[in-house]
């Protein structure tokens, strides 16, 4: 897949490097960011909530939650009347 863009002298979109990052190396690459950088995207999404941080924290905690969530779904670990035991 990213092949074709680098062969072609394109630039590779964001959609296909997810060909090569998990949304573990996702999570961690937003934690080595800084604050205000963090901030500005949790902002951009409009997930930002200045009544908890205004450090941008909560970014790599949503990426997170997301990998999990998508786990569990993928792996059938998902049990509605007992979320509380896998989630």
């Amino acid at each position: 897949m990213l092949r074709h863009f680098v062969r072609k002298g394109n630039p590779i979109p964001i959609w296909a490097m997810f060909e090569l990052v998990t949304m573990g190396d996702l999570g961690s690459s937003v934690e080595c960011m800084g604050p205000k950088e963090k901030a500005d995207v949790e902002y951009f999404w409009g997930t930002a909530d200045n009544s908890y941080s205004n450090q941008g924290e909560m970014l790599a905690r949503h990426i997170f939650i997301l990998k999990e969530l998508r786990n569990a779904i993928a792996h059938n670990k998902i049990d509605i009347l007992h979320r509380d035991k896998y989630i």
